[in-house]
């Protein structure tokens, strides 16, 4: 069945807690098989416990998942992340670039450091993401790639000018791979 997520494996990046963590409850609860990865990437990082308890949880409820920590913006990282989910479960056939965070200031108050960070974090782990998983998602010919993006991608407000432009960005790539 086209529509079926029985066997197939998903990796969901910011999975978990929030969004991304109900929606590898979701994915499991129609039988995906899970890789969750958290990012440690500064302050902002998921912690690891977190992450082994969202993992925890999709296997009491009868899924399978695996948890990976992974600084989502580093390119070596991203790669040996899909060494470690292929070695873990087998193909991968769904990606989910959910990973994001915000830090509100205006822009006079925003530090270039904060900028990049919510650039890295939020737009670069998404081009990542893709860039080394389309040929693999290609490959499995069911291969799907899910980009989160927030409604700061389409209307702006005080104090969100960095993680607009994150999102704004997520938005517009996610159109160019579209069409590629």
């Amino acid at each position: 069945d086209l529509f079926s997520l029985k066997g197939r494996v998903a990796l969901v990046t910011g999975g978990s807690r929030g969004i991304g963590l109900a929606m590898a409850q979701r994915f499991a609860a129609e039988g995906a098989r899970l890789i969750l990865v958290a990012s440690r990437m500064g302050s902002h990082g998921r912690l690891p416990g977190t992450l082994e308890s969202a993992v925890e949880g999709i296997r009491r409820a009868g899924g399978e998942a695996h948890a990976v920590v992974c600084n989502l913006s580093d390119a070596d990282a991203r790669a040996d992340l899909i060494a470690r989910a292929q070695r873990q479960v087998g193909p991968l056939d769904i990606l989910v670039n959910n990973a994001g965070f915000g830090k509100f200031a205006s822009i006079t108050d925003t530090t270039l450091e904060q900028w990049r960070s919510i650039i890295a974090v939020n737009l670069d782990s998404v081009f990542l993401g893709t860039k080394y998983m389309m040929p693999l998602l290609a490959a499995s010919g069911q291969g799907a790639i899910v980009n989160m993006s927030s409604i700061r991608g389409i209307v702006a407000g005080p104090g969100t000018g960095s993680y607009c432009a994150a999102k704004g960005g997520v938005r517009m790539f996610t159109k160019a791979t579209a069409i590629e």
